[in-house]
């Protein structure tokens, strides 16, 4: 099971619409990425931006790198408690304001 620490920033951004969304990540094969002392350290060449992610924010980042998912998909394969859905929510859409996860056509 994932925990979902909720970081500083994440108040200061409302998440996006989530509703039932696709979210895959953006060019994850072309990201840099170090992992010092348990946060990760990203470096993305396409914006030259870097971030820095909690690990449970980078294992979503590397699932949806693996395989598009909605927020139920998610939360039903790693969230034992429900209440946890909004901050799961709110993780989304801070990685999708960054620019590490988009929006993806459903498969059907």
């Amino acid at each position: 099971m994932l925990r979902f620490f909720c970081a500083g920033c994440l108040a200061l951004h409302p998440p996006a619409p989530i509703g039932e969304t696709c979210w895959t990540a953006c060019n994850f094969s072309e990201l840099l990425y170090e992992n010092w002392e348990g946060k990760y350290f990203l470096l993305n060449p396409a914006s030259g931006h870097t971030h820095v992610l909690n690990h449970a924010g980078f294992v979503l980042l590397q699932e949806l790198a693996r395989q598009p998912a909605t927020l139920t998909e998610l939360a039903h394969r790693h969230l034992e408690d429900q209440a946890q859905v909004n901050l799961l929510a709110q993780h989304i859409g801070q990685l999708e304001l960054i620019g590490l996860i988009c929006r993806a056509a459903p498969e059907d």
